[in-house]
């Protein structure tokens, strides 16, 4: 088991949504409940279903579930100023260098860097 950190909004909106009944009940049975699964877990299947049909309704291409998380994460973070060590903590990496695989450098920042070298 990997534990991540939260940031405070996160923080607050789990407290808000998920239900006491749902803290109380078994700590170790997913957090969000399938409502099609008998468990209520998620299998890989209806998770990407899912995924995917939020994707096409934003009117983006399908990606992997985690790997659209933590690619677009870890771009945010790193166009925000986050240097790698902190990411590699934030991702669960004991190895800043993995970042570089994650993080992309996107035309904004590439263009506000540029604009750093504009005369004022």
């Amino acid at each position: 088991v990997k534990t991540l950190p939260l940031s405070d909004r996160c923080r607050d909106w789990l407290e808000t949504h998920v239900t006491p009944d749902r803290q109380l009940s078994d700590r170790d049975g997913p957090l969000f409940l399938n409502p099609e699964s008998e468990t209520g877990w998620w299998s890989e299947t209806a998770l990407r279903r899912v995924w995917n049909f939020a994707c096409k309704r934003a009117g983006i291409t399908p990606v992997g579930v985690y790997e659209g998380c933590k690619h677009s994460s870890a771009t945010y973070l790193k166009e925000l100023g986050a240097d790698d060590r902190l990411l590699a903590a934030i991702m669960g990496h004991s190895d800043p260098r993995s970042v570089e695989k994650y993080a992309k450098i996107q035309g904004t920042a590439i263009r506000s860097a540029l604009a750093k070298l504009e005369p004022k």
